[in-house]
């Protein structure tokens, strides 16, 4: 992570000014993911919205957990080639 210094600007989308406040972070132990028993699986639509540079991966991961035959739907402002594939 990334520390906010001196002069950096931090904006929070709330429900209103008292739902959200800053405190010190904590440690998070991260598990193992469930099994995946694509068996059992039914066809998916899924609907990606924004870019990422490493959208590449996004489609990759979720190409190993859906199952075939599923859709994915990407809306995204438009980015030039030369960044896309980048």
């Amino acid at each position: 992570g990334r520390e906010l210094e001196e002069g950096d600007k931090l904006i929070v989308i709330a429900e209103d000014d008292d739902t959200y406040w800053p405190q010190e972070g904590i440690e998070v132990e991260v598990g193992l993911p469930p099994p995946m028993n694509l068996k059992d699986a039914k066809k998916e639509k899924a609907l990606v919205c924004g870019w990422r540079r490493d959208i590449r991966d996004v489609f990759l991961l979720l190409d190993s957990v859906m199952k075939e035959g599923s859709e994915v739907h990407m809306m995204s402002h438009w980015v030039p080639v030369d960044e896309r594939e980048s």
